[in-house]
């Protein structure tokens, strides 16, 4: 469903993303996602900025930090404690309240571009020529699985393979670039898998979660890492870093 969900997120925003990041995708990946976080940064904190009465947000944070210094000193007076407790959660209230119409505007843009990320940065492409595996996990061992070949896919192995541990793979080739559908025959059903054959940085998500008698359905393209981490790791930590120095850049509360 998540695999699905995303495959068809992407078939409608990436015809609009593509002009505009594709450029990037024959960058190094690092520098592909260091480019977005920047201009998704920037783009969120000048909303913010835009968005939020600037002086309030300040006068709320120095009074938070007053209110944190007397707690600190009224630890011994649980009465007055909680009394500024109080003062606290109210601040924070008002505070969150300021905060939520950026949040709310740029949330939509964020996850459009989260979305063309998981679609050209998680993975490599698998290209013509290139051989690729299919691997399926099931609930039983129910015998034998047959898979059907569209054209220009090739198998390398046999067509029908048992189901051992629960599980089977298929070893394949594509001929040329293309979307194709795969379809396995297994316990008198029949379920399919789409791939994508791209010599460009494009992919269908690899893993289709089924749940029935076939679980899982797992193409082999290789996850992109970088320094060891995945797309959204590395974009967290830019993003993190970014907004730190954009904050003080642009004296941002």
């Amino acid at each position: 469903m998540a695999s699905s969900m995303t495959d068809w997120f992407g078939s409608i925003f990436n015809p609009i993303l593509n002009p505009i990041f594709g450029p990037l995708l024959k960058l190094h990946p690092f520098f592909a996602i260091l480019i977005i976080t920047l201009i998704v940064t920037l783009i969120s904190i000048v909303a913010y900025k835009k968005l939020t009465d600037q002086a309030l947000l300040k006068s709320i944070r120095d009074e938070m930090k007053d209110l944190r210094k007397k707690m600190d000193e009224s630890k011994n007076d649980s009465k007055k404690l909680m009394e500024l407790q109080k003062i606290s959660m109210e601040k924070s209230m008002v505070q969150m309240k300021q905060t939520m119409k950026p949040m709310l505007i740029t949330m939509i843009p964020i996850l459009i571009i989260f979305g063309w990320f998981s679609t050209h940065l998680a993975y490599n492409a698998i290209t013509p020529d290139q051989e690729f595996s299919v691997n399926l996990t099931f609930k039983e061992n129910l015998g034998d699985i047959k898979i059907i070949l569209p054209e220009n896919i090739e198998s390398l192995d046999s067509d029908t393979k048992k189901v051992e541990d629960k599980k089977a793979g298929f070893l394949l080739k594509a001929k040329q670039e293309g979307k194709y559908s795969l379809t396995f025959d297994y316990n008198n059903k029949t379920y399919s898998k789409d791939i994508l054959i791209s010599n460009n940085k494009e992919y269908l998500t690899p893993i289709e979660i089924v749940n029935q008698d076939i679980k899982t359905i797992t193409v082999s393209n290789a996850p992109i890492k970088i320094f060891g981490l995945g797309w959204l790791w590395v974009y967290i930590i830019m993003a993190v870093i970014l907004n730190s120095i954009f904050r003080k850049l642009f004296k941002v509360y």
